[in-house]
């Protein structure tokens, strides 16, 4: 007499929620901007936007898939649903099987399945050159035709023997932005894109069709001309947070929704009130700049409504902030401080901060955050007890913490 397991006389429907909750990483595909925060401070970020959780997830979705026929079929939605490609010699092979017809449904393939791509050659120790190099970014205009529905996408190859300070990037084809506009246009909600040099002329546009976009970052600096001015402007309306290097390369493009930004700029005579004539951003709250001396208190007034401020210095100089009595900031509730290679010293700042909140000039202001980002000595960060017995004084919270960087 033959047995029946308890699974073959479970529901199907509750079989699956069961699988699902063992399988699956929710924030892998959230792009909310309380989790694109929380990403950012991912630390070393080798696979971005919590690339590891996929693989952690992998062995119990393959051991799953294992168990039974009807397992199978069931898991086949997330063994499917991010994909994270970082060998070249296995693109043709994984392309094949993404043509591949789906097992629960026929007549879709399972490409269909793919909601995140993340497209990282030359990470996790895998080395790729030579043609490899030239044909790599071929290969991903392969794999977006038959991942019509994915939702995150992660470009951010690195090149074999090259690392984050080298400028030895690859060029971003312009048929790549076509196939964005055309093939993902409807799903697409995070666009990040590292190591490859990209051509501003052709972004707006393909942009302009990703409705849905909320998120996108470009890693790298630009190349080749600004884009034309267009006869009519494109807007994202979804868009909650942007960084890109030279922001006013997309001064064509408008962001009625934009809450959080990246500015970075080596012009010694950037004047941040620019951006009130180019762009309209009231609904900013979050703006990292990083780029010569910008003066507070204009900041504010291009941006009204921005909470959290964070400063990146590299070896920029900083004059101190002037208070005049009126203008007051009333919304900013956190400054973080980012200071890179410890050299010089990040305290002026610190003590300008502390001198304007004593002055009355940031009301709001809670909370005080300084980071030292260094590649190569490990000591902790200077001066954090005496600024930690400043701020506690004005009942501020002050923190100081250290962070190494990583060039995989």
């Amino acid at each position: 007499m033959s047995s029946t397991s308890k699974c073959d006389i479970m529901p199907t429907e509750v079989l699956r929620i069961i699988l699902q909750h063992a399988t699956s990483s929710p924030r892998i595909l959230d792009t909310s901007l309380e989790t694109l925060h929380e990403a950012a401070q991912d630390q070393p970020p080798k696979l971005r936007h919590f690339g590891q959780d996929i693989l952690n997830s992998m062995p119990t979705k393959l051991a799953l898939s294992l168990v039974s026929k009807q397992f199978r079929n069931l898991t086949e939605t997330w063994l499917f649903e991010a994909i994270i490609v970082t060998e070249y010699d296995r693109i043709p092979q994984l392309c094949e099987l993404l043509r591949a017809p789906s097992i629960s449904d026929p007549t879709k393939s399972k490409g269909t399945l793919c909601r995140r791509l993340d497209f990282l050659l030359g990470r996790r120790g895998h080395y790729w050159d030579g043609e490899a190099g030239r044909n790599a970014l071929g290969t991903l205009l392969g794999l977006l035709p038959v991942c019509p529905n994915v939702e995150v996408l992660i470009v951010d190859p690195l090149r074999s023997g090259y690392d984050d300070r080298s400028q030895n990037f690859l060029a971003l084809p312009p048929v790549f932005w076509t196939l964005l506009g055309t093939k993902c246009r409807h799903s697409l909600r995070m666009l990040t894109i590292g190591h490859v040099a990209v051509n501003p002329k052709h972004v707006p546009e393909a942009l302009g069709a990703c409705t849905q976009l909320q998120s996108f970052e470009i890693l790298v600096g630009w190349y080749g001309a600004l884009p034309e001015a267009l006869e009519k402007r494109i807007t994202l309306p979804n868009l909650h947070r942007l960084k890109v290097y030279n922001f006013e390369t997309l001064h064509c493009v408008a962001f009625p929704n934009l809450r959080s930004a990246y500015i970075s700029t080596n012009d010694s005579l950037f004047d941040i009130r620019r951006f009130q004539y180019k762009f309209d951003i009231q609904s900013l709250t979050h703006l990292e700049y990083r780029g010569f001396y910008v003066d507070i208190f204009q900041l504010a007034t291009v941006f009204p409504s921005i909470t959290h401020f964070t400063l990146v210095r590299a070896h920029f100089g900083h004059r101190r902030w002037e208070f005049d009595g009126d203008n007051v900031i009333p919304n900013l509730k956190k400054i973080t401080v980012q200071h890179y290679y410890a050299w010089p010293t990040g305290q002026p700042i610190l003590e300008n901060i502390a001198q304007l909140c004593e002055a009355g000039a940031l009301p709001a202001l809670t909370e005080v955050e300084y980071v030292e980002h260094h590649g190569l000595v490990r000591s902790e960060p200077r001066d954090a007890v005496e600024m930690t017995k400043a701020f506690q004084r004005l009942n501020i919270g002050y923190t100081a913490s250290k962070r190494w960087l990583s060039f995989e």
